[in-house]
């Protein structure tokens, strides 16, 4: 209501709500794909499928999102094992066994990492930003090397793109530090 609009402002409210609707939506009851169809319609449904895969894939990341930034407990264990296509083809969530909460300030850290894995990597002071998110965070190394600081939730949290796969950049880079 109210209260909530003027605890998170227009922009925000207006976000979350647009969210909440397309949970709503993609949780709702959906009829079933026809089977054994062959040739191109069968090239359609598997394309369908994958675009339905990728829809439901974006579902559970948002509710995994909203659960860490706007609720008192997160699912501290999402993993594919938790996760169920339902027949009708609504997704289920399992296993809230491993709840967690956040802080107010870790919720603000974890945001900060991420608006900074966001910016492209040739930002200037990008690294410096991403590796001071991620101390910030809680994340110690033993020697505080800003190329592994801001390696380390690139692999964690970033779409993996060959660069950050590169053997002789990796060697270097996990040779000079290491988590403690």
């Amino acid at each position: 209501g109210s209260l909530a609009l003027r605890v998170l402002g227009v922009d925000l409210f207006l976000a979350l709500a647009g969210v909440l609707a397309e949970v709503k939506l993609r949780l709702s009851p959906r009829p079933a794909s026809p089977s054994g169809v062959g040739g191109e319609a069968a090239a359609a449904t598997v394309a369908r499928s994958a675009a339905e895969l990728r829809e439901t894939l974006r579902l559970v990341l948002d509710v995994h999102g909203f659960q860490l930034f706007f609720c008192p407990f997160f699912n501290g264990d999402p993993h594919p094992g938790n996760i169920l296509m339902l027949p009708d083809g609504r997704v289920g969530l399992i296993d809230f066994g491993q709840c967690r909460q956040l802080d107010r300030s870790d919720r603000e850290g974890l945001a900060r990492l991420l608006v900074a894995l966001s910016e492209p990597d040739h930002t200037p002071g990008v690294d410096a930003r991403i590796a001071e998110a991620f101390t910030a965070a809680g994340v110690r190394s033993k020697n505080s090397d800003e190329r592994f600081l801001a390696l380390m939730p690139r692999l964690m949290f970033c779409r993996l793109r060959p660069e950050l796969l590169d053997r002789t950049m990796l060697r270097e880079v996990f040779s000079s530090d290491k988590v403690e």
